[in-house]
């Protein structure tokens, strides 16, 4: 699903009882932008395949973390957190 969408997947972490994912990805778009036609379908597709559970998308191409939830009616809830990277790990990719 992920190289479908263009999307390289760097890592998968899982945690709550291995109900709630992290995927570590350098997205193709800037996911606060203009681009829910892209995202969307994107984000309704990983929760079918990941049993309905909310998840988070840490976009390591744009140094944010997408939280990802549903309301009760399955509405796609959308928050984002933008992060730092240290600066030990900047400048040692």
């Amino acid at each position: 699903m992920f190289e479908k969408a263009d999307i390289k997947l760097e890592g998968v972490q899982l945690c709550n009882g291995d109900h709630y994912a992290i995927f570590t990805a350098e997205l193709p778009y800037d996911p606060t932008g203009q681009t829910n036609p892209y995202f969307h379908p994107l984000y309704r597709h990983i929760r079918a395949t990941n049993g309905k559970w909310p998840y988070a998308i840490v976009a390591s191409s744009d140094n944010i973390v997408v939280y990802v939830s549903y309301s009760e009616h399955g509405v796609v809830q959308v928050d984002y957190e933008q992060y730092a990277m240290p600066q030990e790990i900047a400048k040692h990719p």
